[in-house]
């Protein structure tokens, strides 16, 4: 979970280099600047939220889960499944 507007670095720059470093890592970007753009540019680094400022605990449990099948759904099957 990031901030998109920090000091020294933003929160796309963060992503795109955690992105890099580690590829299956899920990423939330929290922002008071929310705009189409931004969320084109999120999508282009496979952020897997963007949340408007003020966020609600049901909004990140939302995305939470959601990110969390799509996890789920991406596995490789098992070698040897359950007979």
């Amino acid at each position: 979970v990031t901030d998109y507007k920090m000091p020294g670095m933003d929160g796309m720059m963060l992503a795109t280099r955690v992105r890099e470093l580690y590829p299956r890592t899920i990423i939330f970007m929290l922002t008071a600047y929310g705009s189409d753009e931004l969320r084109e540019q999120a999508a282009q680094i496979d952020i897997q939220a963007v949340l408007d400022k003020p966020v609600k605990l049901a909004e990140i449990r939302a995305a939470t889960h959601k990110a969390l099948q799509q996890t789920e759904s991406k596995k490789d099957p098992p070698d040897n499944p359950p007979v």
